[in-house]
């Protein structure tokens, strides 16, 4: 069984501005802070065809060691990236980042596909948890999560 969270965030801005500071992996750690820590990612910026192999510690308590992330698909001008992220007792966190201009808004959208075996309901809802919490530290205006079952 597979879950599926989308989170919706909404911010002032210009698109191109937001989602290139969301390629950097010091604004995702900073974002984190007080929640997870990151071994490996200090001054990285996300790329095309790159698998990021790092170290989570959540809550200083659970450790996830070789957690990796390949950026299968990224496009600057189109303001998508798509990661497939595993580790683990994740076997699969499909993550696509997409960020528009709507007017004088931008709208971020998380959209992610969880397998993680029997936990895949815990996952997803500690998933939801996080995005929600990045996009709060980031300060958006609003905030939505839709959690849903995705029948294979």
């Amino acid at each position: 069984m597979h879950k599926r969270v989308v989170t919706t965030a909404t911010y002032k801005g210009k698109a191109r501005d937001i989602f290139l500071a969301a390629l950097d992996f010091r604004e995702m750690t900073e974002a984190m802070s007080g929640i997870a820590h990151y071994e490996g990612l200090s001054d990285l910026i996300a790329q095309e065809g790159e698998t990021y192999k790092v170290d989570v510690t959540f809550y200083k308590i659970f450790k996830t060691r070789g957690y990796e992330m390949f950026i299968e698909h990224l496009d600057k001008e189109a303001c998508v990236l798509q990661s497939r992220e595993k580790g683990g007792a994740i076997k699969m966190w499909d993550h696509r980042l997409s960020v528009r201009q709507d007017g004088e808004l931008v709208i971020w959208t998380d959209d992610v596909e969880i397998d993680a075996g029997l936990i895949t309901p815990f996952a997803a809802r500690f998933g939801a948890y996080l995005y929600q919490r990045r996009h709060k530290h980031r300060m958006a205006l609003k905030i939505s999560t839709q959690t849903t079952i995705c029948v294979a």
